[in-house]
C-alpha cells in the first residue's frame, strides 16, 4: 500500500481546506534550502561544497558528519527514480578513486563555504586517512516523493551488502496565503535511528564484533580493545556497536548516530568523542568532565584506555535516557496513538468500547 500524507489548512471557526500536492518548481530551489540547512536532510551534516567537479562530474552536494564520514547528495526536484542509485554509485566509485592529494585540492576549491565543525571533521578524517584508515562515504538520496522500486533496490543494497545509501524524500504540498509558498514534510525518524551498518541481529553482531576485534588483535591492541568496550558496556546509556574496523559508540536508543569511535590503526588505538552528539542526546550531561584534550587521542595501555571511557561514563552518569534527538518529558496529561480508521474499524467504536486494535489501514491521529 502506497503511504500518503494528507494536509490541511485549519481555521477555528471554518471548514479545514486539504491542501494540494505540488511539485517544487525548481531543482536549484531545493539543493540552495538544503546546502544552507542541511538539517533539512540530517541534523547531523555539515556542508563542504555545492556543484563540486569531481572529474567533469558535478555532485549536487558533498558533505561530511561524525566521527569524518563523507557524504554525497543526490538531488532531484521530482519523485526519486531508480537511475539515480547509478549516478550515485558513479560518484561514489570517482570520490573513493581520488588520491589524497586530490582530495585536499578538491575541497580547498571550496574551503571559504566550510562551517568551523566541517573543518574540523575534514581535517579529522584526512589524518584518519593518512594513518591508515579507509574512506568512508555515504550516499543521501533527495527528492520530492520516491518510486518504490527505488526503495526496494535502496533496502536491498543497504541490507543485504552493507552499501551506505539511504533516501530522503519529501512531500510538497501548497501553502495557504498568495505568496506561492508550500509546506515541505519529511519524515525525521530516521534522523535518530538512521541504518548506519546497522546489525540486525545477535549472530550477526557476534560475527562483526569478532571481525572488529581480529583488527585490534593484529595491531597487539586487544587489551586496550577489551577495556574501552567493557567500561562503556556498564552504561545505560551507550550502546557499542561494530562498525567496519572500529567499533562506534551510540547512544542507546539511536544506534545509528555517534558519539564515540575507537579503531587500530599504524600509530596505535585512535580514539575520538564529539561533546556536540553527546549534547544532542543527553542536554543534561556533564560535559564539563570530558577535557578538549580527550576529543582525539592515542590510548597506549588498558589503564588509559579505562580512564578515557570512564570521563564519558561518568559525563552522561545522572543524564535522563533519551529515546529521540529531540527527548521532551510526558506532560502528564496527553495520549496518542495511531489509528487505522477504515470500514470496518471506526474511531466513534473504539470511544465506545474503550480500546484500539493494531491492523491495516490509514493513519489518523487523535486526540484523546
Amino acid at each position: 500500500m502506497k503511504d500518503e500524507i494528507g494536509v490541511w489548512h485549519a481555521i477555528v471557526g471554518s471548514q479545514p481546506t486539504r491542501l494540494v500536492q505540488e511539485s517544487v518548481p525548481f531543482e536549484k530551489f531545493l539543493e540552495t534550502w538544503i546546502f544552507e540547512d542541511m538539517s533539512l536532510v540530517s541534523p547531523s551534516l555539515h556542508r563542504i561544497g555545492r556543484q563540486v567537479n569531481i572529474e567533469g562530474k558535478f555532485m549536487d552536494i558533498l558533505a561530511i558528519e561524525e566521527p569524518g564520514v563523507w557524504v554525497i547528495c543526490e538531488i532531484k526536484k521530482t519523485p526519486l527514480y531508480r537511475d539515480s542509485i547509478a549516478q550515485a554509485i558513479d560518484y561514489v566509485a570517482r570520490f573513493d578513486l581520488l588520491s589524497l592529494k586530490d582530495l585536499r585540492d578538491l575541497l580547498s576549491r571550496h574551503e571559504s563555504q566550510h562551517s568551523e565543525q566541517a573543518k574540523s571533521l575534514i581535517e579529522r578524517a584526512l589524518d584518519r586517512e593518512k594513518d591508515g584508515e579507509p574512506r568512508d562515504i555515504r550516499v543521501v538520496l533527495a527528492g520530492v516523493g520516491v518510486k518504490e522500486d527505488l526503495n526496494q533496490m535502496v533496502n536491498f543494497l543497504s541490507d543485504k551488502y552493507s552499501f551506505p545509501i539511504s533516501i530522503s524524500a519529501y512531500s510538497a504540498v501548497a501553502a495557504p496565503g498568495d505568496d506561492q509558498g508550500f509546506l515541505l514534510l519529511r519524515d525525521v525518524s530516521e534522523d535518530t535511528d538512521a541504518k548506519l551498518d546497522l546489525v540486525d541481529n545477535f549472530q550477526d553482531f557476534e560475527s562483526r564484533m569478532g571481525e572488529v576485534r581480529s583488527h585490534f588483535i593484529k595491531g597487539n591492541s586487544l587489551d586496550v580493545f577489551e577495556a574501552l568496550t567493557s567500561t562503556f558496556a556498564e552504561s545505560k546509556h551507550l550502546y557499542i556497536r561494530p562498525w567496519k574496523k572500529a567499533i562506534m559508540v551510540a547512544p542507546s536508543g539511536h544506534h545509528g548516530r555517534y558519539l564515540a569511535y575507537y579503531t587500530s590503526n599504524s600509530k596505535g588505538i585512535r580514539a575520538m568523542v564529539s561533546k556536540e552528539s553527546i549534547l544532542e542526546f543527553y542536554p543534561d550531561a556533564s560535559i564539563d568532565l570530558i577535557s578538549n584534550e580527550q576529543l582525539d587521542v592515542y590510548l597506549l595501555s588498558p589503564h588509559e584506555a579505562e580512564s578515557w571511557a570512564r570521563k564519558i561514563v561518568e559525563a552522561l552518569k545522572n543524564s535522563a535516557v533519551s529515546t529521540s534527538g529531540s527527548y521532551t518529558e510526558w506532560n502528564g496529561r496527553d495520549w496518542y496513538i495511531a489509528f487505522g480508521e477504515d470500514e470496518v474499524r471506526r474511531w466513534s467504536d473504539a470511544q465506545q468500547h474503550g480500546f484500539v486494535s493494531a491492523g491495516g489501514g490509514g493513519l489518523v491521529f487523535k486526540n484523546l
